[in-house]
């Protein structure tokens, strides 16, 4: 399990601590690694991007088994979703 500790410090001087999980390497094609700039982001706790978020694990692996059925001749590994709300 690939999982990463974010810290946000609160406006009020608080600190929040949260883990996100990825997908597992059992998961995911053999020799996939996530870029380094992306796990940067994770652990900046740069999750929630206006209409775009990173998904929690479960997501991640409901959208990468549809992926891989409907495109089964592609490597699609889902990171984050767009919500219009």
């Amino acid at each position: 399990m690939i999982c990463i500790q974010t810290v946000l410090i609160l406006l009020d001087g608080m600190v929040d601590r949260m883990n996100i999980e990825l997908l597992d390497e059992s998961i995911l094609p053999k020799g996939f690694k996530y870029p380094s700039s992306f796990l940067k982001a994770i652990s900046l706790n740069l999750v929630n991007l206006d209409l775009w978020y990173v998904m929690d694990k479960e997501q991640m692996i409901y959208r990468y088994e549809g992926m891989k059925e409907r495109y089964p001749n592609r490597t699609l590994i889902p990171f984050a979703r767009r919500d219009d709300k």
